[in-house]
């Protein structure tokens, strides 16, 4: 998974197509990408769900936390 990463990483790649490609390479069907990043006090975690085969995203979700409160269960 961590070469899945460096891989994704390094060619840029975030779209359906590029991720059903490296997922055909890995030869799974389905895989989970995601990103944490801070925005002012609060942290962003995105997480999206790749159908490899049909090529497409099958569930998205978007979740925050900042200092103040306790981090949302995903």
């Amino acid at each position: 998974m961590l070469g899945f990463e460096k891989v994704k990483s390094a060619v840029g790649c975030d779209d359906a197509s590029c991720i059903a490609e490296i997922g055909n390479a890995l030869g799974v069907d389905f895989l989970a990408a995601g990103s944490v990043a801070k925005l002012e006090t609060s942290m962003v975690l995105t997480l999206k769900l790749f159908d490899v085969r049909k090529t497409k995203v099958l569930a998205r979700a978007n979740r925050m936390a900042t200092a103040d409160r306790q981090p949302c269960r995903v």
